[in-house]
């Protein structure tokens, strides 16, 4: 009981800490918008641990057959924690984002009006499960709070483990550390060894390419080639992010693309003047010329899509 008692106060601490400075912001009318946020996201997340903490400290005391004045001291001490996170929760619900200076051109004075009426809707954690597929767009929005310098070690430590899934790969990886300051950057490099590995990723996506190539029968149907142009242009994007240029991997990349596409686009573009400016020009411009090609082909479908749906 001892520790559970010692968690919560460190709980009730961090809360305090993060409450306090949340309604030192909401009290400043030059308030910075995107700090305000990100100390409401903060209480949210201590929030949820100090109710985790409350309910293993009531479960315990039920196990022992505590007394109902203890009890009702427990939830009373409970109830002061809860007051304060639905007081701050009421009064961030009317946050409004003003302007930190006054503006005296009109076109300005008119971006100004808007951006008092206009409330964006908030962005919510993309969740991790252990899922190559999923990492690196997981990746690219948790790492604005991993380089986030004015985020406290311990914080950044509470946000990894809110933006994994729980009982999932991603979760048993964090939850291998204790949730302190110290284990934070070990934590994310177990978790970037395991799922964010640079030749891991480029396995996964060349044999997504290698999918496609395996899945063309030749019976493609021109509705179906604007997805599988979406589909090339997504695993050719993921690999660029990965470091992967064209200029490293075109002489793969190309014949792997091109033996994706359906015999009646492949003819096309075997016969288009592209194809024969490409020819002799290297394997990055083939490639470069190969996608906008196909790009070009779906972009008139489309159009004669529209062009029929008017008769």
């Amino acid at each position: 009981m001892e520790s559970l008692r010692n968690k919560r106060a460190a709980c009730r601490s961090v809360f305090t800490r993060v409450a306090n400075n949340l309604t030192s912001l909401l009290a400043d009318s030059n308030r910075d918008p995107v700090e305000t946020e990100a100390a409401w996201e903060q209480l949210h997340v201590k929030m949820d641990y100090l109710r985790k903490s409350d309910d293993e400290i009531m479960d315990k005391l039920l196990e022992e057959e505590t007394s109902e004045e203890t009890m009702l001291q427990e939830l009373e001490g409970t109830e002061k924690y809860v007051a304060t996170f639905t007081q701050l929760k009421v009064r961030y619900s009317r946050f409004v984002i003003k302007p930190s200076e006054e503006v005296n051109s009109d076109a300005n004075s008119d971006f100004t009006k808007r951006q008092r009426k206009m409330k964006l809707p908030k962005i919510e954690l993309k969740k991790f499960d252990g899922s190559i597929r999923d990492w690196l767009p997981f990746w690219s929005q948790f790492e604005k709070i991993h380089t986030d310098e004015t985020i406290a070690l311990e914080d950044k430590f509470q946000y990894l483990i809110f933006a994994t899934v729980p009982n999932s790969k991603a979760r048993d990886v964090i939850e291998g550390f204790p949730p302190t300051a110290g284990n934070y950057s070990e934590a994310v490099n177990r978790l970037k060894t395991r799922f964010g590995r640079d030749d891991l990723l480029i396995e996964f996506y060349v044999r997504e390419l290698l999918k496609l190539v395996l899945r063309n029968d030749g019976t493609h149907s021109k509705n179906e080639i604007a997805s599988l142009y979406d589909k090339l242009e997504t695993q050719i994007r993921s690999l660029q992010t990965l470091g992967v240029n064209t200029d490293m991997c075109a002489a793969m990349l190309y014949p792997l693309v091109e033996s994706s596409l359906p015999e009646e686009f492949l003819r096309a573009w075997q016969q288009s003047s592209d194809f024969a400016a490409a020819s002799s020009n290297s394997m990055n411009s083939r490639l470069d010329k190969l996608m906008k090609f196909l790009r070009s082909e779906v972009e008139n479908e489309e159009r004669i899509t529209l062009a029929i749906e008017v008769h």
